[in-house]
């Protein structure tokens, strides 16, 4: 989790030439000027990552972490930013040191004192963790060093570590180091492409990387966890190690699975309330299925908060009691899960709890098995094989088994929010032993169907109608904005909207109508725009059809892409009519356009009238993974797409 960084003051620290530098900062330094290495231009360079670790047995862990990072412009002055995370109350920061170094020689030393504490997120209202963070990015004129290392020392159950050896920038040396006692064994999965070379040396383990490049934030990629050299480490006690602690050791994606089974059940119980409610919801209930989505759409109204305590001792997994759930009416994502699945066991239907993994750069890799991966926690239900829904996985061992992330109130049950759509879960039971990945809505499944009524005046003014039913991912935006927002602000963004192809727009009325239980949206928009229509002179005016959602292309540079193009599944079905003053005609036809490609389709035509145009637009694009040899074709299909949508068509005033 990110640090709010907001109003931190900045620390003091001494300047001088005769600051005594480490030896590891020194070495450093010596490199930063290795950009030439690298064929990706970049505004940073990390010089040094590394991180070593030391497990000396009954769960206490020492560690040392080291960071230097050249930064060449302002543009990258972020990185002069330290931040310690403290996730558990066994967390101790011994010593923290830091140096900034300018082009001049001079050199400012910071330590621990220098640091501010914050809370770890805005959001965790109830959490432990904080960070100590270290802030220098107001400093940061360019080509200067930023460095700093720390020691902290920890207990925990966990004996798994994940390292990502690359940044979003060059990584010229990147290292981690595990120590364990004797008896210890040390086991290293490789997660995507990599060059890192293994050593051991004693009863250290060594994983090390060098030149690695700049990864491109393209526009559409893939998540960054499928694109950075990983490592994850799994260490493995000596049998006296595993008597005399409580370590966890995951062997298996089965042993992840029991595990989180097991940090939920005895959570579960419910008490007198829990059963009243699920007797009130479940009372008029006149299936099974009924019963599931009466309990669901209760637990999604819990307000939702980050909850963190206890993470390196198992606290991270485990969910508060139900029953202290239910009576405060918030918790985090497995304190919502394991309120439901209360429910859901009062009501007689069993149910699971799914690990999942969530954001932009997230992804689950098969072949390290451990829970480190997953950053999310919902709930998979056990359902009838007759009904059909886009949320229902075949799981091997368990049958058809429902998905529902009760943390997303704007989705209905049954259907899979688009956070979700294509990621890998773990559903924690005894009889489950592998991933399952989750499917990815079609084209049609997040649909837009549009039609638009205008007419014009004689000075170009516009008046119209738009009318919209939006179903899917796009009715799950619409209908966020729509509830979270006042009916001014709500107003404010559809005029917005509608004013970046029109230039100016005002609306006169909104009719909304959510249809929350078939995930469909449907919106009514009586709106004008001035002068939407140009005079060119001799009574003749012209303008563009397609004034919304027009498709805009700015084509990338001239560097190849480095990563695959995902494209997603959407679809729009558009109709736009235009009618023209009377005793105006129209000069000119506009020119059909038809496109074709393996993951997208596009088609605009039209019909003319005596007093108006009928234009419809079709756009349809499938979920595909393009790779970036195959770039090319994006660019041509959108740059034809973007010229077709920037038609005109001019009509003359008689």
């Amino acid at each position: 989790m990110a640090c709010s960084l907001a109003l931190l003051a900045l620390p003091l620290a001494e300047s001088a030439r005769s600051v005594k530098l480490p030896a590891w900062v020194k070495t450093a330094a010596e490199t930063k000027d290795a950009y030439e290495k690298f064929d990706a231009e970049a505004n940073a360079l990390v010089l040094r990552s590394s991180l070593y670790r030391e497990y000396k047995g009954r769960g206490v862990v020492g560690e040392l972490r080291q960071e230097a990072v050249h930064i060449k412009t302002r543009d990258e002055k972020d990185r002069a930013i330290a931040q310690v995370p403290i996730v558990n109350r066994s967390q101790r920061l011994k010593r923290f040191d830091a140096w900034l170094i300018y082009p001049s020689g001079n050199v400012e030393s910071f330590n621990k004192k220098d640091m501010i504490e914050v809370a770890q997120s805005m959001d965790a209202l109830f959490s432990e963790a904080k960070a100590f963070v270290l802030d220098r990015s107001s400093s940061v004129r360019g080509d200067v060093i930023f460095a700093y290392e720390y020691e902290l020392e920890e207990e925990t159950v966990f004996l798994q570590l994940p390292w990502t050896f690359q940044d979003s920038i060059p990584t010229l040396y990147s290292r981690v180091e595990i120590k364990v006692p004797k008896g210890w064994t040390v086991v290293g999965q490789y997660m995507n492409e990599t060059t890192v070379t293994h050593t051991r040396k004693g009863d250290s383990y060594i994983w090390e990387a060098a030149d690695l490049p700049l990864v491109k934030d393209e526009e559409y990629r893939p998540p960054s966890m499928l694109l950075f050299s990983q490592v994850g480490i799994t260490l493995i006690p000596s049998e006296s190690e595993l008597k005399r602690s409580d370590s966890l050791v995951f062997d298996s994606w089965k042993d992840v699975a029991k595990y989180g089974d097991a940090a939920q059940v005895p959570k579960m119980a419910a008490n007198e309330k829990i059963v009243a409610k699920v007797q009130e919801l479940t009372s008029g209930a006149a299936s099974r299925w009924e019963k599931i989505k009466s309990i669901c759409e209760y637990t999604q109204s819990v307000n939702y908060v980050s909850i963190t305590i206890d993470l390196n001792a198992g606290g991270g997994y485990e969910p508060h009691a139900a029953e202290q759930v239910f009576e405060r009416h918030y918790g985090d994502c497995k304190d919502m899960t394991v309120l439901t699945r209360s429910m859901l066991e009062v009501a007689g239907i069993e149910s699971f709890a799914v690990l999942a993994s969530i954001g932009k750069e997230a992804y689950v890799h098969d072949q390290w098995a451990s829970p480190h991966q997953f950053n999310h926690c919902i709930v998979g239900i056990a359902i009838d094989d007759e009904l059909d829904l886009p949320a229902i996985i075949k799981h091997e061992g368990l049958g058809n088994v429902l998905v529902f992330d009760p943390t997303q109130r704007y989705v209905p049950v049954g259907t899979l929010p688009q956070s979700l759509q294509g990621t890998k879960i773990l559903v924690s039971s005894d009889k489950s032993d592998s991933l399952n990945l989750l499917p990815v809505a079609s084209s049609e499944g997040n649909l837009i169907s549009r039609t638009v009524s205008v007419a014009f005046d004689e000075k170009g003014n516009l008046n119209g109608v738009i009318k919209e039913r939006l179903e899917g991912t796009v009715a799950e935006y619409i209908r966020a904005m729509y509830r979270n927002n006042s009916e001014e602000d709500f107003r404010k963004h559809l005029r917005d909207w509608i004013a970046t192809g029109t230039r100016k727009a005002t609306i006169e009325k909104i009719v909304a109508d959510d249809n929350f239980g078939e995930n469909r949206f449907e919106l009514e928009i009586s709106f004008n725009s001035p002068f939407y229509a140009r005079d060119l002179g001799n009574r003749t005016m012209i303008f563009r059809p397609v004034f919304l959602g027009r498709r805009t292309w700015v084509p990338p540079d001239s560097e190849e892409r480095q990563s695959d193009y995902m494209s997603i599944a959407w679809k729009l079905e558009e109709n736009l009519e235009f009618k023209i003053p009377a005793g105006a005609r129209f000069d000119g036809d506009l020119k059909p356009f038809n496109r074709e490609t393996s993951f997208g389709q596009y088609a605009l035509s039209s019909k003319t009238g005596d007093d108006r145009i009928v234009i419809s637009r079709n756009m349809s694009s499938q979920f595909e993974v393009i790779p970036a040899s195959r770039y090319g074709e994006v660019v041509e299909f959108y740059e034809k797409v973007s010229r077709s949508d920037s038609s005109r068509v001019a009509f003359v005033l008689e």
